[in-house]
């Protein structure tokens, strides 16, 4: 999408509009896999806010163990 804006509302107030020179709208097909790529990113304090994911083919068989292992180790 080209040219999006946004504003805010508060109660009865609204901002003006801005440009939006980047993003991703809510609801797109990328979003989710987006949003856990760039959290991914952040460093971590808590081991509560580690966030783990595996994109598999159907044929595909997990590792997701020997990276938990990892982890913990």
């Amino acid at each position: 999408m080209r040219e999006r804006r946004q504003r805010v509302k508060i109660g009865d107030a609204l901002s003006d509009w801005l440009q939006m020179p980047a993003g991703m709208p809510q609801g797109s097909h990328l979003g989710p896999l987006t949003f856990v790529i760039l959290i991914n990113a952040l460093q971590h304090e808590y081991v509560d806010d580690t966030t783990m994911t595996e994109f598999l083919s159907r044929s595909a068989v997990s590792s997701m163990q020997l990276l938990v292992d990892e982890l913990v180790h």
